[in-house]
């Protein structure tokens, strides 16, 4: 399901998940997208059901996050 869930950038670009934890030392292959958020929550598993995959802004990640 990891491989479904991607990030979009500050600027715009957007990359698989595993880079993501990579350059931000969450461990990569894992289901952490932030600090309190996991892959495996419903509302992740809902949206990739129905649209396929799942597009996570950066920036606000970040702010819910903090």
């Amino acid at each position: 399901m990891s491989d479904k869930i991607k990030m979009m950038l500050r600027d715009g670009s957007v990359i698989p998940l595993d880079q993501w934890q990579k350059r931000n030392g969450l461990q990569a292959g894992s289901n952490e997208i932030g600090r309190y958020f996991r892959s495996g929550e419903s509302r992740f598993r809902q949206d990739i059901e129905e649209y396929g995959e799942v597009i996570i802004n950066e920036m606000l990640l970040k702010v819910l996050d903090g």
